[in-house]
């Protein structure tokens, strides 16, 4: 995890040359597993560096493609790129699988306009831009319409079956009202619902960039529970590099 362009983000939304942000934001992301750029994960998945956080490409069993999240840049260059190391375009997208609406998520919406963008009902507010985040930071951020194609929304639980590929949506809300993550093949993506530290643990949600720290714990421990004994291998997150499903489902 670079932290200094995680600042550098930070501070491009608007907080602007405050070295106590700056600070507070490096020490926030300290400690954290790197991300890997073009890692292969279980079912062909791709990890894309994109800046500061991680989107996924997702190989679907018609021959398209579904995105988890849609990046930090608005040009989409890091997601054209790997996409066209697969042989892809961008019409090739048919789904955006959203953990949350910040705009770091997001920004790259607009650049898959055949896509349906699908995210918890609880968050399509936050990605209209008709709402703020709640966290100490965030609040701050100004509010836009991201632009996403064709946003639906989905209930907690619901399975979706994408280009003959099943997609799941779990709400962990906390970090953001929606928040969300979604399990595809054996790999769960959380978002920013929780991180990798480098000593190979699970991180809950940044409390800075959080609504609610305590709802976030609640529904991580909720999630492990639902999720024992059903497959699952591996965990993404958005800011770190990915760990073993053991680290949140313990050895129960």
């Amino acid at each position: 995890m670079d932290w200094k362009r995680a600042a550098f983000g930070v501070v491009g939304t608007g907080l602007t040359g405050v070295a106590g942000v700056v600070a507070l934001v490096a020490w926030t992301f300290s400690g954290m597993g790197a991300i890997v750029d073009g890692q292969e994960l279980p079912g062909g998945i791709r990890v894309v560096e994109d800046g500061y956080v991680s989107a996924f490409v997702v190989p679907l069993a018609d021959g398209t493609f579904a995105l988890v999240d849609a990046g930090n840049d608005p040009e989409g260059k890091a997601l054209l790129e790997a996409l066209r190391l697969q042989g892809a375009g961008p019409d090739d997208v048919t789904a955006i699988l959203l953990t949350h609406g910040h705009a770091d998520h997001v920004a790259a919406c607009g650049r898959f306009p055949r896509a349906t963008t699908y995210a918890a009902a609880d968050e399509l507010p936050l990605v209209r831009g008709e709402v703020r985040s709640k966290g100490p930071l965030p609040r701050w951020f100004a509010t836009t319409d991201s632009g996403c194609p064709r946003l639906t929304a989905v209930s907690d639980g619901e399975a979706l079956t994408l280009g003959g590929t099943t997609a799941t949506l779990y709400a962990v809300p906390g970090h953001t009202a929606g928040s969300a993550a979604w399990r595809v093949g054996s790999v769960l993506f959380l978002g920013d619902s929780a991180d990798a530290a480098n000593t190979g643990a699970l991180l809950p949600a940044k409390w800075v960039f959080s609504d609610d720290g305590a709802a976030n714990r609640a529904a991580l421990q909720a999630l492990a529970d639902r999720l024992q004994g059903t497959g699952l291998e591996q965990l993404a997150f958005a800011h770190s590099g990915t760990l073993p499903a053991s680290a949140l489902l313990g050895s129960r």
